[in-house]
């Protein structure tokens, strides 16, 4: 194929991937770089289409950053599969810190602890830790959400696209300890893989699953989707409303359905805006039976990928109030 024939080829099957052009080098809403679409051809694997658009196969790693494709061994990808690529060769972060309240550390390997940031760039085997009360908020190059609790420490190890291209995928986290809230990715048809200290995995398709690590017990409840857990080399498959456990590196625990979500009661939920221009959210549920704590959120989208609040709650107490909330759609559960 000549030169020409190649940028031809490209101009048909790369486009810029957004409603409005956008100044050179801007990021395309979405996303923290400007990206392209690129419809996959008949024969063209991960390799070829790194040489096409960047100029050298070792790129090929750059077409897992937002897509799920398997890129080993020269695999050939569906035809017609429409792929969103980075329009140059870059390096991002690992993540980013999204947002936090109200006291997070963060700390690169080796070094010391220190305050971070909302906006924070966090790199390979960098750690994050939720003091009391404390809530972050993590955001993957891939778009990978997770979410984490106080008292939560994690490493953080890495999306597809900063790992070689292996059959087996890295984790993106290692929960120490505390809680992690992983998904959002399932929106997107994607698996994420979390690690936990001792060698526990958990592979997560699933808008809403959570994590917790308490000592050496690990427990896991899946909410939407589905999820693989894997411990001492044994998995089980978790489905929706199930939960397992494992202690160290024991075999993890047959599923078993989790306890059903409370019954608002009362007035429904609602948002209510004060004479001042103040929001109030006010709510209240019913009891379940031998519960623990109740954990209430309120977002901003039906999909709860933009939380507002996230609160747990005694078991004795079963209502909710939030003041001075600006004014728009907020969803409970």
């Amino acid at each position: 194929m000549s030169r020409a024939q190649k940028n031809l080829r490209l101009g048909l099957a790369a486009t810029v991937l957004t409603s409005a052009a956008p100044a050179l080098g801007a990021e395309t809403p979405g996303y923290p770089e400007r990206v392209l679409q690129w419809s996959v051809q008949e024969g063209e694997t991960c390799a070829a289409i790194a040489r096409s658009l960047y100029g050298a196969t070792k790129h090929a790693p750059l077409l897992l950053r937002y897509n799920t494709v398997d890129c080993t061994n020269g695999r050939v990808l569906p035809t017609g599969k429409v792929l969103v690529v980075p329009e140059k060769v870059t390096e991002l972060p690992t993540a980013r810190l999204r947002s936090m309240t109200p006291t997070v550390k963060a700390r690169p390997p080796g070094a010391a602890w220190s305050d971070a940031a909302s906006g924070m760039p966090l790199y390979r085997k960098y750690s994050v830790n939720t003091l009391t009360a404390a809530r972050a908020d993590i955001r993957f190059s891939d778009r990978t959400r997770v979410y984490l609790a106080e008292h939560t420490l994690v490493v953080i190890y890495g999306s597809a696209s900063q790992t070689a291209v292996a059959k087996t995928k890295p984790p993106i986290v290692e929960l120490d300890q505390g809680e992690i809230q992983a998904g959002f990715a399932a929106m997107r048809g994607r698996t994420v893989n979390i690690g936990t200290k001792g060698g526990g995995r958990v592979m997560s398709s699933s808008r809403d699953a959570v994590l917790r690590r308490k000592k050496k017990r690990t427990t896991v409840s899946v909410f939407d989707g589905k999820a693989e857990v894997e411990s001492a080399g044994k998995k089980v498959a978790v489905p929706k409303n199930f939960g397992t456990s494992f202690i160290k590196a024991t075999p993890p625990k047959p599923p078993r359905p989790l306890p059903p979500a409370p019954p608002w009661t009362g007035t429904a939920p609602r948002v209510v805006l004060a004479p001042v221009g103040d929001g109030v959210i006010a709510a209240k549920w019913g009891a379940v039976p031998k519960a623990v704590r109740y954990r209430f959120e309120v977002a901003r989208d039906a999909e709860f990928t933009d939380l507002v609040i996230r609160e747990e709650t005694p078991p004795d107490v079963r209502a909710f109030r939030a003041e001075k909330m600006p004014p728009g759609s907020y969803h409970l559960r």
